[in-house]
């Protein structure tokens, strides 16, 4: 490499991909007092300031994007002289080479000739950095679909496969906006639901069956569920179910139906059935129409209220006509 650019008017230094110094020439060399045979790290030649930038910005920038152009830092000597630059650098072959670029940027526009001859000169690796391109850009879809997956699982429950409180608050947000011509808004429900006695579960029977009894309960609620309807595992024991378009009838025949088959699934004795305390809050009218915390904080009210209630039971942040 040292080779290609004879008596480079800047200084040209080839790294491993971890910064490591391999090649240093380059007239500056001298200039900058640098003893290349003492050097063992990138960052040795950076002034204080700039090998901070280096770190932070100018090799995560590399590792991402492949190269970075004209980034301006300030050398240092031995003796602790600054030197202004302009620095470029590319990865060649399979990334494990970098080839950094520093010109001098002091009399910019003394060496605006330099700097296209050294562009010029450059163009020698142009194959090589095509290539390079076109496996970033598999690469930058590799990521790209690696970054959909971590999205997906950052909306995932691990244990039960259901949503979490993102999922949550984008059901929430989609929901139908509120008319605008003083008509009734249609009403949504919000059910919280949390198994009775759970800690018993768990220091009865272990974290294993507790985290099965769990997965039980998201497939019981999974079907309790119209195409509409959205649920989530809030955090340990307690999940939420989101029903748009529901009135306090529906919303109340769908508590019913998860009582009911909460009630099928059957703990270890095989004796003692799973029950469920259920709140309930509607977001009926304008009223914290657009506060899904205030729906929360009602629903978790009305679930506060089951619990102390015998528990088993369902409870209403307002009073609908039949609730259990």
């Amino acid at each position: 490499m040292a080779e290609l650019l004879p008596r480079l008017p800047a200084l040209l230094i080839v790294t491993d991909a971890s910064g490591s110094l391999q090649v240093v020439t380059g007239d500056v060399v001298e200039e900058l007092g640098i003893d290349a045979g003492a050097l063992d790290y990138i960052g040795t030649v950076f002034g204080r300031a700039s090998a901070i930038f280096l770190e932070t910005h100018l090799s995560p920038l590399l590792r991402r994007e492949g190269r970075f152009d004209e980034c301006h830092v300030l050398l240092q000597s031995p003796g602790g002289t600054p030197w202004p630059c302009l620095v470029s650098a590319r990865r060649l072959d399979d990334g494990a080479r970098l080839l950094w670029l520093f010109f001098p940027a002091r009399e910019r526009a003394r060496f605006e000739a330099e700097l296209v001859a050294a562009r010029q000169s450059a163009q020698g690796l142009a194959s090589e950095l095509a290539e390079a391109n076109r496996r970033l850009e598999a690469q930058s879809e590799a990521i790209r679909t690696r970054n959909d997956e971590l999205d997906q699982l950052a909306r995932t429950d691990p244990l039960t496969g259901l949503g979490n409180r993102r999922v949550l608050d984008a059901a929430f947000l989609a929901r139908p906006a509120a008319p605008q011509d003083g008509t009734p808004s249609t009403d949504s429900a919000l059910l919280m639901v949390d198994a009775d006695h759970f800690k018993a579960i768990n220091d009865r029977w272990g974290h294993d069956v507790g985290d099965t009894v769990l997965v039980a309960m998201a497939g019981v609620l999974r079907t309790c569920l119209r195409r509409s309807d959205t649920v989530v595992r809030l955090g340990g024991e307690e999940f939420a179910l989101w029903l748009p378009d529901a009135n306090p009838e529906a919303a109340a025949r769908v508590a019913e139906t998860v009582h009911a088959k909460m009630a099928a699934v059957r703990l270890p004795d095989a004796a003692q059935a799973l029950t469920v305390s259920i709140g309930v809050a509607m977001l009926g009218g304008q009223r914290h129409r657009n506060d899904l915390a205030q729906l929360l904080k009602r629903a978790d009210e009305a679930l506060y209220l089951a619990k102390h209630s015998g528990r088993h039971c369902t409870r209403w942040a307002d009073a609908p006509p039949g609730s259990r």
